[in-house]
């Protein structure tokens, strides 16, 4: 099986065998992969992915494969993928033999985090970031993808916990003020009158001031 990227090569001949010991802990789109792992036990003949090299006829085939998945992935509306692993093909759990304190540490909080349950605030923002970069970018965004472009290096750090606080909406504005006696006239602004909230104060308050710091912001 060919494919143009080096790191599927080393992943698909070398780390599958590990990471299906490991209990696939830590691993990104392990759902994926697990499929996949599943399908290359269920070949009668041993299976060996290479590189394509450039200008070859497999190099062309992986090129056309990777522009599908990429209209794929641009397609609007859900999409459900059968990632039913067949019975037999894959070990369950995690290995007790060879593997270190670490991996049983970050096993173990990853089921701890599968319980929690998601505030109501910070899956309607999730739902909104979704939405704007499908329309401005006709592109499908993961949650994963949102909360790490928080953690990308074009931001400070007080920046990306700005922005943190954001999505959570966490910022001491708004309905935070409704449920604190004698502070509720804090909850909406002076300018317009609205219940404020972060996307009010940066974005649709009519305030002179907003849109001085904004035309400020495009001479830098």
């Amino acid at each position: 099986i060919f494919s143009a990227q080096p790191h599927v090569k080393d992943a698909m001949n070398k780390k599958l065998r590990r990471w299906e010991h490991e209990g696939w802990v830590g691993v990104r789109h392990r759902e994926v992969l697990r499929c996949v792992a599943a399908e290359l036990k269920a070949r009668t003949a041993p299976t060996l992915f290479k590189v394509a090299e450039p200008g070859t006829l497999a190099r062309k085939e992986c090129r056309k494969a990777a522009k599908a998945a990429k209209r794929a992935a641009r397609t609007p509306g859900p999409r459900a993928w059968d990632m039913t692993v067949p019975a037999g093909t894959a070990l369950p759990g995690l290995s007790l033999q060879g593997n270190c304190q670490k991996i049983f540490y970050r096993g173990i909080r990853e089921e701890k985090d599968k319980k929690l349950t998601s505030r109501a605030s910070t899956t309607n923002k999730l739902n909104t970031i979704r939405e704007a970069t499908r329309e401005t970018f006709r592109r499908e965004v993961t949650d994963a993808e949102i909360w790490n472009s928080l953690l990308t290096k074009d931001f400070l750090p007080r920046t990306s916990q700005f922005l943190w606080k954001c999505v959570h909406n966490a910022h001491k504005v708004g309905s935070y003020w409704t449920h604190i006696p004698d502070c509720e006239d804090r909850a909406t602004c002076s300018a317009c009158g609205e219940l404020e909230d972060v996307e009010h104060i940066l974005v649709n308050c009519e305030s002179p001031g907003r849109r001085i710091v904004w035309e400020a912001a495009k001479t830098l």
